[in-house]
């Protein structure tokens, strides 16, 4: 407990915003042959996580043809803890083309 209240001072606590085993909802651009680039909402299963020094943490989210890499700082952009978040985004971001 020590350490982690000494880790937490000195900045190297992070709270995820979700755990292994949750599902997400990104909005991701998807080439259609018939309509083109748009943009969809894809659920993805988180599966673990990963970082480096480039990028100190992700999470990577199962589903779909590929596994992705789902950075933290994108979830309230571009990644959501419900459809209907990502739903809400998507018709902002398209209000946002239209006008």
């Amino acid at each position: 407990m020590v350490e982690l209240m000494k880790a937490d001072v000195e900045g190297r606590v992070l709270i995820l915003p979700c755990k292994v085993g949750d599902t997400v909802y990104m909005i991701e651009r998807i080439f259609d042959i018939d309509n083109g680039v748009c943009d969809e909402i894809c659920a993805r299963k988180v599966i673990g996580h990963g970082g480096n020094n480039l990028n100190k943490l992700w999470l990577i989210g199962s589903g779909g043809i590929c596994n992705v890499s789902i950075f933290v700082s994108e979830f309230g952009k571009t990644v959501f803890l419900s459809r209907e978040e990502a739903e809400k985004a998507l018709q902002e971001m398209e209000g946002k083309k239209d006008g």
